[in-house]
């Protein structure tokens, strides 16, 4: 059993490609009557969520990787944490047939995640067969009765 943690999307524990794998989240919000048009969240933005259109934030959904560096970076408190959690990956491996983990869970209460996982584990040891990666694992059992399962 592999397990990758990371704080951020930079992904430097490959959480995607582990068999259990975690990573922070931060949903950001806005608070317009704070901003002052300052700039410093659309430049912090690697992945250009954000923009600057008349004098007013324009938050680009798709492109945000929910990394929370505009949250961070604000010092008016017109970009704030909405939501915040973790994303659970289950699944993933690489090696001779590579698998991308599933996103089990987004933005997940960082307080009942050690209980997920324990509920997690508990299943696949009682059900999983010797030498079986979870991956392998819930393809075999499908991913759909997997997730009913363990949530």
């Amino acid at each position: 059993m592999k397990v990758g943690v990371s704080g951020c999307p930079n992904s430097c524990a490959k959480p995607q490609i582990n068999d259990l794998g975690i990573l922070g989240a931060v949903y950001p919000g806005f608070i317009r009557k704070n901003c002052t048009a300052c700039g410093a969240c659309v430049r912090i933005c690697k992945v250009k969520a954000l923009e600057l259109v008349n004098s007013k934030i324009k938050f680009i959904r798709r492109n945000c990787v929910y990394c929370g560096n505009c949250v961070r970076t604000c010092n008016h408190d017109a970009v704030i944490a909405k939501k915040q959690g973790l994303n659970l990956y289950v699944g993933g491996k690489v090696g001779r047939k590579p698998l991308i983990g599933h996103k089990l869970l987004s933005f997940y209460d960082q307080e009942r995640i050690i209980d997920l996982l324990d509920r997690l584990l508990l299943f696949y040891r009682e059900h999983g067969e010797k030498g079986e990666r979870l991956g392998q694992f819930i393809k075999r059992i499908g991913y759909s009765d997997f997730k009913l399962k363990i949530l």
